[in-house]
């Protein structure tokens, strides 16, 4: 789903292709069983993967380099688990990792071109094909690009190698694990499990069409909310705490890009909400292949479960270079504006620099104001944002160096600005953003050098407070700082997760500065939310099976196990 990050390993793993043939075909059922029962042999699998005529190692690297068309497997064993890997192998379109989606250019003169973006500008895309050549097309001889859900790698290829080649070539994927980099603060090495873990319930007995977000409606005591789900449409919920029910709320699949990185995915209701009955929604448009992020003011009944069908406002509209990190939250601060991120849009690196580029919206933490107009916006831009009036940068921006700011939210209690950013090759990071702060990308990823060609002489970068690698997830999901009630023990801890691994952790800072890490509870599926209660507490949303959870942090002991007490549980 997100870049986030986001998305299986389909397309990631491009791993079969051409792969020598090793018997007759079979059906993708009998390859799945025989792989979940064989463990397989990775020195073969290597073979496989490396033997002459294949296509596997001319599509993807595995040191770390990311050179190739397909993504970079040198962490892929860490990234995804065993079952995963297979069903990406066997169904290799059924999800597309972000950034490896493929795009057709169909040209003036007739011809076509297709391919994974590798760079976009103005003036012209450059599209990397499966022999790795990149190909430069100028923007006008273009006569309409496409950027679809769909695989370069045709599927049934598994068939080609066998049941034992096939057990074997899985066997070697998961055998490319990020290896340990010494730790150094606020990048650990290693994060231990608390010595007593939180519960995840079902917070109600319904599920949905791949949630991305649950919000609760304000004046209504917790017992109504709305779930968005990723292709477009919400639905309602009433009853929570007892029988809940649902219903339709409102549709806009005809118009919402779902993919892993776009789709549905942001809530905010008004401050005024109570009287003005207003809320605003952030998804993803493609229109003639180009992605926009739009931000959308809308009304409800008075009622506050149902929309009030008036047709909505569009607020703000913001180009994408591809269809990859495209934010996520929109929020209000108590100063009574409308906080939202943008990602860099890809793709993968960054290459045109967004992240660093304050002429521009991508790569920024932003901040506008939704009750006011100036002229040619849908919006005013508040007269005490840190770069208003400075040449040559966009006065909207709040804060600036992001990859993906999927999610974000405000301590209740000291009003700090938390962020999750989805890293790019190694690390995640969760940070305080900082008031006209440059958080770094792609100088750095987390609290590691990236990239010296978009670095400004005398710049200073804000740190996180944690950047995790690979070992431990591949698309952090951020969550909030705890404020409630029931958990005592983890007052002002900040609770947040990973949307692939499913771990969900608990973090203390001091002064912006890691000071301890635990891990306290395994969600039953992937994570695309956190969100609180009027309490302070927990829900959590469920892409996979569709259930909202209710985070059970009540006899959390935060205390981390040792490593060898951890070995033994």
């Amino acid at each position: 789903m997100k870049n986030r990050h986001v998305g299986r390993v389909a397309a990631v793993v491009m791993a079969s292709w051409a792969c020598p043939s090793h018997g007759h075909a079979q059906d993708s059922a009998a390859f799945e069983r025989h792989a979940m029962e064989h463990a397989g042999d990775a020195k073969r699998g290597r073979d496989i993967f490396n033997a002459a005529g294949s296509l596997c190692a001319t599509c993807h690297s595995v040191d770390g380099s990311a050179d190739k068309v397909g993504p970079d497997l040198k962490t892929i064993g860490h990234k995804f688990e065993r079952r995963d890997l297979i069903r990406s192998v066997l169904e290799p379109g059924a999800t597309i990792a972000v950034g490896y989606a493929t795009t057709s250019v169909v040209l003036k003169d007739g011809g076509s071109r297709v391919g994974v973006v590798k760079s976009v500008t103005p003036e012209a895309i450059e599209l990397t094909g499966l022999d790795g050549t990149v190909t430069r097309i100028a923007t006008a001889d273009i006569a309409s690009r496409k950027s679809g859900s769909f695989s370069l790698m045709p599927a049934g290829l598994h068939a080609t190698m066998g049941l034992a080649g096939f057990a074997d070539l899985i066997a070697y994927l998961g055998s490319l694990r990020a290896s340990a980099d010494g730790g150094r603060p606020g990048s650990p090495e290693r994060i231990p499990p608390s010595r007593v873990q939180a519960r995840l319930e079902p917070l109600f007995d319904l599920a949905f069409d791949h949630p991305t977000l649950f919000g609760r409606v304000p004046g209504t005591g917790d017992r109504a909310g709305l779930v968005l789900e990723h292709a477009g449409r919400i639905r309602a919920v009433e009853g929570i705490g007892g029988k809940a029910t649902d219903r339709p709320f409102l549709d806009l699949s005809h118009k919402v890009k779902p993919g892993g990185a776009t789709g549905l995915l942001g809530l905010a209701f008004h401050p005024g909400f109570g009287q003005n009955r207003r809320y605003l929604l952030q998804y993803q448009v493609q229109e003639e292949g180009i992605t926009f992020t739009i931000i959308e003011e809308r009304t409800m009944k008075p009622d506050r479960v149902e929309d009030s069908g008036a047709p909505g406002r569009e607020v703000i509209r913001i180009r994408a270079a591809t269809l990859d990190h495209c934010g996520g939250s929109i929020g209000f601060g108590k100063d009574g504006f409308l906080h939202f991120g943008m990602g860099d849009t890809g793709p993968h690196r960054d290459p045109q620099g967004r992240g660093q580029d304050m002429g521009h919206l991508l790569g920024k933490m932003l901040r506008i104001d939704v009750d006011r107009r100036d002229a040619g916006l849908g919006y005013a831009v508040p007269a005490d944002n840190p770069f208003v009036g400075v040449a040559g940068v966009r006065p909207e921006i709040w804060a600036s160096g992001f990859r993906n700011p999927y999610r974000f939210s405000w301590d209740r209690a000291t009003g700090e600005m938390w962020v999750a950013d989805v890293g790019q090759d190694k690390f995640d990071e969760v940070a305080i953003v900082r008031r006209g702060g440059n958080h770094g990308w792609n100088v750095y990823e987390g609290h590691h050098p990236f990239s010296e060609e978009f670095r400004r002489a005398g710049e200073v970068y804000v740190e996180p407070v944690i950047s995790y690698s690979r070992r431990h997830g591949v698309s952090v999901t951020g969550g909030h700082v705890y404020r409630g009630t029931k958990a005592p023990r983890l007052a002002g801890w900040y609770v947040f997760g990973d949307y692939e691994s499913r771990r969900i952790w608990a973090l203390r800072q001091q002064g912006g500065k890691l000071g301890e890490v635990v891990e306290i509870a395994r969600a039953p599926s992937r994570i695309t939310d956190f969100s609180l209660d009027r309490e302070g507490e927990f829900a959590v949303t469920g892409f996979d099976d569709g259930r909202i959870y209710r985070l059970v942090l009540d006899e959390v002991d935060p205390r981390a196990v040792g490593e060898a007490e951890a070995r033994e549980r």
